[in-house]
């Protein structure tokens, strides 16, 4: 499971730029002027060395490590929170405004592996305060002690205080361990069959989705033979249902649809679905067409424009 020590060189190495999961083409706005160097409570110092050749020195404390389990047996779900704090010279402040910014789109909401377990994360909003009531030499000796790095005492520092979340449970990300809804993902487009062929109105490739649930039923017989106390059921027919839930975007597509809902007219649309799960080695996935069924726009002052479709299986004719 995860512990301190894993979260701390997991935070090492996204803060100095060499985590594998860190965003293609997202770059922290402190590769170039810093390197982080993470102590967490006597468990783990970072070895950053050689990444300090004309950069300046930013000492992390990892710690307040707390959280709670489920107290369900074979579960082994966690939810752990932990505190970062940054000390960096005042006169820095503006960059520490632009790492937050980067952390944020590192962490939040994203699936992430710590020790080789994946875990969900989210980060609070950073917390600013100067070192108040501190004598600098006692801080630079410190410092100095538990980083072995020498620091210069020119000016105040401060502090930026971030809260880490994360949740995770048994092997979540191995074979045989539990699965997030993280690990889903599906992209759809709205439009009509022509001459056979789909041709798209709407599409949206990566939508931000609520939640996506699918559902089957079937049809039953029933019969009670004489003599028995119950009865058993023969499944006649079986269909199929989706329904997806996604965050409007202004943008061309999401305005045709709402348009078209505006103008009652949606019947006949089909919708096509492509998803995938990105769990086990073969990552099940499917492309499919279906009818929309119902559509639900749901408004409401000082939140995020949803949308809600109910989809069938198409009947092809």
């Amino acid at each position: 499971m995860i512990n301190l020590e894993i979260i701390a060189k997991t935070v090492d190495t996204i803060l100095n730029g060499t985590n594998p999961e860190i965003p293609s083409g997202l770059i922290s706005p402190t590769n170039n002027d810093f390197f982080f160097k993470v102590y967490s409570e006597g468990l783990y110092l970072s070895e950053v060395a050689d990444m300090g050749k004309g950069k300046n020195f930013i000492p992390v404390v990892v710690g307040a490590y707390g959280g709670e389990n489920n107290p369900v047996e074979g579960l082994g779900e966690q939810d752990r929170n932990v505190m970062i704090q940054i000390l960096f010279p005042v006169r820095f402040k503006p960059i520490m405004f632009a790492l937050e910014e980067y952390l944020d789109a590192i962490f939040v909401g994203r699936q992430l592996t710590f020790g080789g377990q994946k875990a969900v994360c989210n980060v609070s909003p950073a917390q600013y305060g100067e070192l108040q009531d501190v004598d600098l030499n006692q801080f630079r000796e410190w410092v100095e002690t538990t980083y072995k790095e020498k620091v210069e005492i020119m000016d105040t520092y401060m502090a930026m205080n971030i809260t880490l979340y994360l949740s995770t449970a048994k092997n979540v990300g191995k074979p045989g361990g539990f699965v997030y809804g993280n690990s889903y993902s599906y992209g759809f487009a709205i439009g009509s069959i022509v001459n056979g062929s789909f041709v798209a109105d709407f599409t949206d490739d990566e939508p931000v989705f609520v939640d996506q649930a699918d559902s089957s039923s079937s049809q039953l017989a029933s019969q009670q033979l004489l003599g028995e106390k119950s009865a058993k059921n023969l499944a006649l027919a079986t269909s199929y249902a989706k329904t997806i839930e996604v965050y409007i975007k202004d943008n061309s597509s999401y305005v045709w649809l709402i348009q078209k809902y505006l103008d009652r007219d949606l019947q006949g649309l089909t919708v096509q679905v492509n998803e995938e799960y990105d769990i086990g080695t073969t990552h099940p996935t499917k492309t499919a067409y279906y009818v929309l069924n119902d559509v639900s726009l749901v408004k409401t002052k000082g939140e995020l424009i949803s949308v809600t479709l109910t989809l069938g299986d198409k009947l092809e004719i």
